[in-house]
């Protein structure tokens, strides 16, 4: 679901106006408190370099966590039945997540993350962060596609580094004109939420 290649670097994303996309999370899978701040780092690593800040919102807070400038969208981490019944469905078994633009809600099936982590050597909190900045990708981007190389391919880039985790050039200009035209003004404004899911879980 991902592997990468610099896509400006944060000095050309500095140069941009931040725009911000809200991300509404329902944890079904009582992720450690640990590996989600290590998420939240790794996916807000690979949207600076596109001038983007995540903002996350516990969706148990209610329709007061609708109250954020920016682009509201949602993400899932899925029980382990849940997960099991989308492979029911005819989900891969072999998928980390899945995206559904139309809905703007992503789906992020979290014991796959956690028993490839150790397969791969890579951090289970880091692996997670890059399966949802991918899943987000989809989001934004509005659509399924992958990329030949770069996070919007199909299979998921483990590369401890992380130097190929990001978005290419031509993803970062899609996916701010889709948020430029979604949301009018900077969307440095957004301080709701910020905070909601660092607390102690």
């Amino acid at each position: 679901m991902t592997s990468l290649i610099l896509a400006g670097g944060p000095a050309r994303a500095a140069e941009r106006a931040t725009l911000t996309v809200v991300l509404h999370v329902t944890d079904l899978a009582g992720t450690d408190r640990g590996d989600f701040a290590r998420a939240r780092a790794e996916a807000q690593r690979i949207f600076d370099d596109t001038g983007v800040r995540l903002v996350w919102v516990d969706i148990t807070e209610g329709p007061r966590a609708r109250a954020c400038e920016g682009l509201n969208l949602f993400v899932s981490f899925l029980s382990p039945y849940l997960i099991q019944q989308r492979t029911r469905q005819g989900s891969s078994e072999s998928v980390l997540g899945s995206a559904s633009p139309s809905t703007g809600h992503a789906f992020i099936y979290s014991r796959r993350i956690s028993e490839l982590a150790p397969r791969r050597r890579i951090d289970e909190g880091v692996l997670l962060g890059r399966v949802v900045a991918h899943e987000v990708g989809h989001l934004l981007l509005g659509g399924h596609d992958h990329s030949r190389t770069g996070l919007m391919t199909a299979g998921m880039e483990t590369d401890p580094s992380g130097l190929q985790a990001l978005f290419h050039s031509k993803e970062v200009r899609s996916i701010r004109a889709r948020l430029e035209s979604k949301v009018a003004g900077p969307e440095g404004r957004a301080e709701c939420g910020t905070e909601t899911m660092a607390r102690e879980r």
